[in-house]
């Protein structure tokens, strides 16, 4: 499993066959050249065999007509390291041009604009119904990781600064229960909402998308996931589901008003979705070190899942991280909740809140 994660770090596997410089520009760093049998150029089927298979990252041909050069590049779209691959041999190839063109203009006199760019050709082999999934593998996870911090905003302050309000917290803290599981049931609560408002979402939004696409073009065939991939994401989504809610109860506590409490939680749910947004850059991938950053962990591991390319090391440290961290923020409810100073808003309750983590820590 570890070489699994790793291995969104190796350099891009290319089989490249063509023109010496087309095969020099391929294969430079930092692109890593595969060697493929003769045979494996004659065989029809063999590209989207070794993409599929995952043996191969992108495959290049070249066939030059005198000064002209045509290109063909062989990819997967519903595999993000092909995606990187693909990034990789454009820019070589951009290269290469501008290298072809100082060449040809040395030797003919010719201004650039006089001669003929290279005829790339590109060419997606990814099974039908991948590429429309690997195109909303860049989109869903975090219109998810949204829905799953708004939906909590409004509940959480009811769930909290209500209770004061209504003046029911007094007796909560007068029962002969642990404040852990207060804590813990305030946040079971708001995980419920939570859990039911994003199944709603999601069950609306693909019951959506089954009806448009039919109508946007009837060749459209319908997103496929895999089913593996999902179950191997799941631990982490419910770990930042706990997470978000255990984070929202925590920062509507010092509240005692309604207004307070939606500036705190709306702040908290700000700052949460930042990480999730960060996730949706291209150059940020899901590997050992982005997976222990919760929020950002379970949209990238969101994402691969979607794409069909979740490795499972980066899944499962995403998963018990997020898990940490969500035991941790009601560990942090719990003590904090024992100081009284700090429930009834008294003058330097933070102080109290401090010394008393300082103390138990």
């Amino acid at each position: 499993m570890l070489e699994e994660g790793l291995g969104e770090h190796r350099p891009p596997r290319v089989a490249v066959s063509g023109p010496p410089d087309l095969v020099a520009a391929v294969t430079a760093d930092p692109a890593e050249p595969t060697a493929v049998p003769e045979a494996f150029w004659q065989l029809p089927d063999a590209r989207a065999r070794a993409l599929q298979g995952n043996e191969l990252d992108v495959i290049v041909e070249g066939t030059a007509d005198g000064e002209a050069l045509a290109v063909q590049i062989h990819h997967i779209s519903s595999r993000p390291r092909s995606a990187r691959a693909l990034r990789v041999v454009r820019d070589s190839l951009d290269d290469l041009e501008a290298a072809r063109f100082d060449a040809l203009e040395s030797q003919h006199d010719l201004q650039p604009e006089a001669l003929d760019p290279p005829e790339i050709h590109m060419l997606d082999t990814a099974p039908v119904g991948r590429s429309q999934a690997a195109l909303l593998s860049l989109v869903v996870p975090l219109m998810l990781m949204i829905t799953l911090w708004v939906s909590g905003v409004y509940p959480a302050v009811v769930i909290v600064v209500g209770e004061r309000e209504s003046g029911a917290l007094e007796t909560s803290l007068l029962a002969a229960v642990p404040r852990l599981a207060l804590v813990v049931g305030k946040v079971l609560a708001l995980l419920t909402l939570i859990t039911a408002s994003v199944l709603g979402n999601a069950i609306a939004a693909v019951l959506t998308l089954l009806g448009v696409l039919p109508q946007l073009n009837e060749k459209v065939a319908a997103p496929t996931f895999s089913a593996v991939d999902l179950a191997l994401a799941a631990p982490t989504l419910g770990a930042t589901v706990a997470l978000v809610a255990g984070v929202l109860v925590l920062a509507a506590l010092p509240c005692r008003t309604f207004k307070q409490g939606q500036n705190a939680v709306n702040l908290a749910a700000l700052i949460g979705m930042t990480p999730a947004g960060v996730a949706m850059m291209p150059a940020v991938d899901l590997d050992l070190i982005t997976a222990t950053v919760p929020v950002m962990s379970c949209a990238l591991v969101l994402r691969e899942a979607m794409a069909g390319q979740l490795a499972p090391a980066p899944a499962l440290v995403a998963a018990l991280t997020t898990a940490a961290a969500a035991a941790a923020v009601l560990a942090l409810g719990a003590r904090v909740v024992r100081a009284d100073a700090f429930l009834f808003g008294a003058e330097g309750w933070w102080r109290q809140a401090l010394a008393r983590l300082r103390g138990r820590g």
